[in-house]
């Protein structure tokens, strides 16, 4: 109980990261909020690791991270913090794009583990052809989407505007990331039909 309470804490911590910065430099310095943010980040990572074979990017996203708010904090700089959701975007894509070359995809993988949980047979499950094809182009979509996130989330660093920052890393980016599952979600819906109207 205590766990998964401290593990939700964790999460809703780093979801509100951008948020957490804004109001922590406008009240107070980097060295009182980096300790909050580092604890949080190794924290969720403790509490998660048993995931990382099918979330390969909580390790690097968790270094990274750890290096970011680490490196703001021992440099007082608090603009080193800004680059935090570029970082693990980044780390989003690369895990996604190299899944693609390498196989099977990340959206592959969390379809076959949906699969298994609603079959009896668990060792003997396989997703058909056309159900892997299509999850390597929401793969490709996912991949568009972090690389124009890190596109944005640089820009609005660029501008030098913290309150922008924190609104498009802190809000914009999280219903934009709601839009595409929701998206995904209808067009699977939509594609699923389509097949099962051919055969």
């Amino acid at each position: 109980m205590i766990k998964a309470i401290l593990n939700t804490v964790f999460i809703v911590l780093l979801l509100a990261y951008p948020v957490l910065i804004y109001f922590g430099l406008q009240y107070a310095s980097i060295s009182s909020i980096a300790p909050v943010l580092l604890i949080a980040i190794v924290g969720r990572y403790v509490f998660t690791r048993a995931a990382s074979s099918t979330m390969p990017w909580l390790l690097p996203a968790t270094v990274l991270g750890s290096v970011c708010v680490a490196l703001a904090w021992l440099l007082d700089n608090s603009k080193v913090t800004l680059f935090y959701p570029v970082l693990i975007s980044g780390t989003m894509l690369v895990t996604f794009a190299y899944s693609l070359f390498k196989g099977p995809t990340v959206i592959e993988t969390f379809a076959l583990l949906d699969e298994k949980r609603k079959s009896k047979d668990k060792q003997n499950v396989t997703l058909p052809e056309h159900v892997i094809a299509y999850t390597r182009n929401v793969t490709k979509v996912w991949c568009l989407f972090f690389s124009i996130n890190i596109a944005l989330a640089c820009y609005t660093i660029y501008l030098g505007d913290i309150a922008l920052w924190t609104l498009y890393n802190g809000l914009i980016a999280y219903i934009l990331m709601g839009v595409l599952m929701a998206g995904e979600l209808l067009v699977r819906h939509v594609v699923k039909q389509r097949h099962e109207l051919k055969h």
